[in-house]
């Protein structure tokens, strides 16, 4: 994706991956905004270079709500992903703009978060990567057996081991 195809008008919020990745150039002259938590997050030297420099160029820092973070988070339980706080932060912040009735694209390369994002219906673009083409539920299985469980404890076979495995949703 090159800047010419952005879209002017909408707000993209950026995800930790843009700044990491250096992509933070591409929308210079755009509408951008993040969440604490990215600033927060352990970033490279670099990355933190480039979140400055995308501040200095006028990315605005905005909490979420905590409507948005709940429903956000509840999905991320429902579906056994697992994101991280700053990851939930920067899809509810999107889904703030979005209940607002703003056009707003979150920038991610990160497959969990486009995965929440495809459920909840709200826009991503990844840049360096081909995007997923299905959504994902994690289903906790014994590592012993393989039965599906629900707890920490499989009630089959007693093994406390457990291994997540994908199953596509529509």
């Amino acid at each position: 994706m090159i800047h010419e195809e952005l879209d002017k008008e909408a707000i993209y919020v950026l995800d930790t991956s843009v700044f990491i990745n250096s992509l933070n150039s591409l929308f210079r002259d755009l509408i951008i905004v993040t969440s604490p938590y990215v600033e927060q997050e352990s970033l490279s030297s670099k990355a933190k270079i480039n979140f400055e420099h995308s501040k200095l160029s006028g990315m605005e820092i905005i909490s979420p709500s905590k409507r948005s973070m709940d429903k956000v988070s509840n999905k991320v339980k429902a579906t056994n992903d697992k994101l991280s706080i700053t990851d939930i932060s920067v899809i509810a912040l999107t889904l703030d703009f979005l209940n607002k009735k703003k056009k707003a694209i979150l920038v991610t390369e990160d497959y969990g978060i486009q995965n929440i994002c495809s459920i909840l219906e709200i826009p991503y673009i990844s840049i360096l990567n081909k995007p997923i083409s299905k959504k994902f539920k994690w289903i906790k299985r014994c590592a012993n057996c393989g039965k599906t469980i629900k707890n920490e404890k499989c009630d089959f076979c007693g093994s406390k081991e457990i291994k997540y495995t994908p199953r596509s949703i529509s």
